[in-house]
């Protein structure tokens, strides 16, 4: 990792801007892959100066394989550095020009609506969007192929165009991101249910309620391979920090809200 941070900083003081300062090859991608291990690594800073000079910028006359899936990701890392504020993210959207981001793409609509239900405190809704099922179809890696190609030398596969390392990381980064939006906003959906409710019934036999709150709260990871918060363990957590306790003299699981103050 420190070995690609001085080569990209090699690259950037002497303003290349090729193939190879984009892809990096073999290393799949000088500056995609210092992204991705930046957001793995949990550098906000350093993932904000590789993006200031990777999207839009090398992007605009470079192309890769993984352009369009770094730019939702560099949106969605906006979301997460600056929450609850909006406003980098929405510079940045404004910026992007319509060969990384479509207006009609699936992913800028879906995007688009991530932040608006954030902005809305629409939590139920942010929480459907940050299921794997909703973004796992941005997760390929689509070609578009350059005019100048002939047909015979358009890659007719995903493992032609991006080495199966380079994509892995992108996707691990883009889970890891959205794991961190769901984290963020957990906090402030427990702000709001503190102020809405005085009592909640979690006991093992309230099924509905416990799903309810677990799906609120977006407790259940979305990173492959990672355990995610439990209710119990959520509201045990919450006890210690004085925010709710266990109602005396009623079942296990009843729990009184100590409210916002």
């Amino acid at each position: 990792h420190d070995c690609l941070g001085k080569l990209r900083e090699g690259l950037m003081s002497s303003r290349r801007k090729d193939q190879f300062s984009v892809e990096g090859e073999p290393v799949g991608g000088l500056y995609e892959t210092s992204l991705f291990l930046a957001i793995l690594f949990d550098s906000p800073r350093q993932t904000t100066t590789i993006l200031s000079h990777l999207v839009p910028d090398l992007y605009s006359t470079i192309s890769t394989p993984l352009c369009h899936l770094t730019t939702l990701i560099s949106l969605i890392h906006h979301l997460v550095a600056a929450y609850p504020s909006q406003s980098t993210f929405r510079q940045h959207l404004v910026s992007l020009p319509y060969s990384l981001l479509p207006s009609d793409s699936g992913s800028r609509l879906w995007i688009i609506s991530l932040a608006s239900c954030l902005r809305s405190l629409n939590y139920s809704k942010f929480e459907e969007l940050t299921r794997p099922s909703s973004f796992l179809s941005f997760l390929g890696v689509i070609h578009e192929p350059d005019r100048k190609m002939s047909p015979e030398t358009v890659p007719t596969s995903t493992s032609e165009l991006t080495p199966s390392s380079s994509l892995s990381l992108a996707k691990r980064a883009f889970h890891a991101l959205i794991d961190s939006l769901r984290i963020k906003a957990r906090e402030k959906t427990w702000d709001v249910i503190r102020s809405a409710y005085r009592e909640l019934a979690c006991h093992p036999e309230s099924g509905a309620s416990r799903d309810w709150l677990e799906r609120s709260l977006s407790l259940p990871s979305i990173v492959p391979a990672c355990r995610g918060i439990c209710v119990d363990e959520w509201l045990e957590r919450k006890s210690q920090e004085g925010q709710v306790r266990k109602k005396d003299g009623a079942s296990e699981g009843t729990w009184i809200v100590c409210k916002v103050r």
